[in-house]
């Protein structure tokens, strides 16, 4: 027989069994993080109290639900001594509560994430399901994981924890068992409660929770953990913070240290504008309404043209997805070769044990190289990935076209070459659109949708939809030469380019785009695309300002000297094949500098000169909004996280300082030409984002 708590909680259900067991539930099925506070501290008063009552013999609580509504949290802000305070009570109490010597199990189902997940780590024990998973993704987003999640993580499972907690992976419940942070998994929660009980029952005579003291970390291993990662980001920089003191402290230290850090990155500027962009912005990004004419569009069949890099990858992605893909190149072994790029991938998934060799088979089975366009015929989308030529992309698209289904639609997949006049070849260009997807495929998020003069709404919702089918983010930008990504991403390479120019050491500009926060710095972004290439690009654009052509003129001197990037092993850098390393090239044609440049002005150039063009990318109509631009910014072209984007970096500057440096810039080239309306909005201290809210009204009505 069981009996209901008689103090009526207000947020959780309690049970008590025969022998003593109580178990506890949460009555609702999702918490905002406004109130998840209230629900912790009835948590940890609930378990105090059935603790302190001589008739229990242990307790057993379910997972609370997930808490992903990242941006509630920061309605905390305005009173930061007293959440401080709050939290710091929480933890305490909950630690006593894991010394105690009557057994606490949690149990775990579904998502347990953040919050939810930390609350199961405070328990002695834990059973999760099969289907479970667990983690602090919000480290992704710039947050600092919750509620002691670093100490109670580590102590469990010793610093193979450390990469796990810091790039935010989420676990199965396998992994997590191999981990050390799970101690059984089982079919099912009615499972999971019966082995409980039977755990409490083996435990009745309980010593209190033993935790496992940090293992030493040598400074080669923190500096591995350091190698990617961008300390610029509040969470980050604070994850390394606490790292220097955890090992010599005590339990009751290291939580204190975490509950500091988490308020302290939760007030800084920096993690709301990563929220913004990468969470809340990314989330809407997934919320489509169907359009008159397309909602009953579903992507089955799939024809690629093209099975080099980037069409192999759109394949596999495809296929992952359960769709049935033809891949179409010229010869069988270049279409095999496609092919052959999914099995790669597969093969070593399966090795890692992240596959079985099933589900592989499956995956593979979706893919048939062909020469043959007719065997597009019915294809609900067709894509063309050929090489950035507008006349060969004219040939395959007026050949392939014909073969697509009646309501299906045909996309290109360019980086620059205008959508309106690729569909100017076509009978229906209210069919034709741009999806820009980025290498490599399978572990870029983006896609960048590009509409068309006459690209339909039903068209860009059938993109919209596709993309989703392959779990991608999209954001949709208008026509334009090299539309929003590959524009603002020349402006960064031509910026280094003018600077080499200039006399800046190749050195400190690779090292400066680092040290403020992008991915990889241009120059070795300039070898990995080839000169060739990028030579390639400018042709396709309509005029090239002067800097443009002195930027154009320089990569050809390169060429024709010889150092056309890494696939040939001369660059901006020089390739050691044998020791895979590489070296930058002093260049002696390259002037001395008569004024030295300061670092931080270099770092300045490099972001500023992005964001620029990304206003005018709003201004003009190419962007829509500003939370594509920040999300585009971010995800497709590896700008500085930490800015939330580039529209993010301009409110973290200010406008007026922003457009007071961008002026000051002028005399270097045209790049840094100010509009006159951002002048304008300079004057009115203009503000893209008040918190999450959106200031941008187009002053065009688009």
């Amino acid at each position: 027989m069981t009996r209901t708590d008689t103090n009526t909680p207000r947020f959780f259900e309690l049970t008590h069994d025969a022998i003593g067991v109580v178990t506890m539930a949460p009555m609702e099925t999702g918490f905002s993080s406004d109130m998840y506070v209230d629900r912790l501290e009835e948590w940890v008063d609930l378990v105090t109290r059935s603790l302190a009552d001589p008739e229990t013999t242990g307790i057993i609580y379910y997972g609370l639900p997930d808490d992903m509504a990242y941006a509630s949290r920061f309605q905390w802000l305005p009173d930061r001594v007293t959440l401080s305070k709050r939290l710091a009570d929480i933890l305490g109490r909950a630690y006593r509560i894991k010394q105690q010597a009557k057994p606490v199990i949690a149990l775990v189902q579904g998502s347990s994430q953040g919050f939810a997940w930390s609350t199961c780590l405070w328990a002695n024990y834990r059973i999760a399901t099969e289907t479970a998973t667990v983690g602090y993704p919000e480290l992704k987003f710039g947050l600092f994981p919750p509620l002691g999640a670093l100490t109670a993580g580590i102590r469990l499972a010793g610093i193979k924890a450390l990469p796990i907690l810091l790039n935010g992976t989420q676990l199965s419940a396998k992994a997590a068992m191999d981990l050390g942070w799970i101690d059984q998994v089982t079919a099912n929660i009615d499972t999971a409660l019966a082995l409980a009980k039977e755990w409490v029952e083996t435990k009745r005579v309980f010593q209190g929770a033993s935790t496992k003291e940090m293992d030493t970390i040598s400074p080669e291993e923190v500096t591995t953990l350091r190698k990617r990662a961008n300390q610029h980001v509040p969470a980050v920089h604070a994850f390394f913070q606490w790292l220097l003191y955890e090992p010599s402290a005590t339990t009751e230290k290291a939580l204190a240290l975490e509950n500091q850090w988490y308020n302290d990155v939760l007030h800084d500027p920096k993690t709301l504008r990563m929220v913004r962009t990468l969470h809340e912005g990314v989330k809407a990004t997934r919320i489509t309404l169907p359009k008159e004419g397309a909602s009953d569009f579903q992507l089955q069949k799939l024809g690629i043209i093209g099975a080099g890099m980037m069409g192999s990858g759109i394949a596999y992605e495809a296929a992952r997805a359960g769709i049935s893909v033809l891949l179409k190149d010229v010869t069988p072994e270049q279409a095999a070769r496609g092919k052959e790029y999914a099995a790669k991938i597969t093969e070593r998934l399966v090795q890692q044990q992240q596959m079985d060799g099933r589900t592989r088979e499956k995956l593979l089975d979706c893919i048939l190289p062909t020469t043959e366009a007719q065997q597009l015929s019915e294809a609900d989308l067709i894509i063309e990935a050929v090489y950035e030529d507008s006349t060969l992309k004219a040939e395959v698209t007026t050949e392939a076209f014909p073969y697509l289904k009646e309501n299906g639609f045909f996309a290109s997949n360019t980086t620059s070459l205008p959508i309106t006049t690729l569909a100017a070849v076509l009978p229906h260009p209210e069919r034709f659109i741009g999806m820009h997807f980025f290498s490599p495929v399978d572990r870029m998020p983006l896609v960048e949708i590009i509409r068309g003069a006459k690209t339909s709404p039903e068209t860009l919702y059938k993109a919209l939809h596709v993309a989703q089918q392959l779990d991608k983010i999209p954001i949709v930008v208008h026509d334009g030469p090299a539309f929003f990504t590959s524009r603002i991403f020349f402006n960064y390479l031509l910026e280094a380019i003018t600077m080499l120019l200039e006399g800046v050491p190749a050195s400190a500009i690779e090292q400066e785009a680092r040290r403020v926060g992008f991915a990889v710095g241009p120059l070795a972004v300039l070898d990995e695309i080839s000169l060739s290439l990028m030579l390639h690009v400018y042709d396709q654009l309509p005029t090239l300002h002067s800097s443009q052509q002195r930027a154009y003129t320089h990569l050809q001197e390169m060429v024709r000297a010889g150092r056309g990037g890494r696939k040939i092993g001369r660059g901006f850098y020089t390739y050691n094949e044998g020791a895979a390393a590489k070296a930058l090239w002093i260049d002696p044609s390259l002037p001395v500098p008569t004024e030295q440049i300061s670092a931080e002005t270099i770092g300045t150039r490099l972001l500023h000169v992005m964001a620029l063009d990304s206003y005018r990318c709003l201004e003009e109509g190419v962007l829509i909004r500003p939370i594509d631009g920040d999300i585009g910014s971010i995800l497709g072209v590896g700008y500085a996280a930490q800015t939330g984007g580039v529209f993010g970096h301009i409110d973290d500057v200010g406008i007026s300082q922003f457009v007071r440096e961008c002026i000051e810039f002028e005399p270097l080239g045209e790049q840094w030409l100010v509009p006159a309306s951002l002048i304008e909005l300079a004057r009115n201290d203009f503000t893209f984002y008040t918190g999450f809210q959106s200031n941008w009204r187009s002053p065009n009505g688009i």
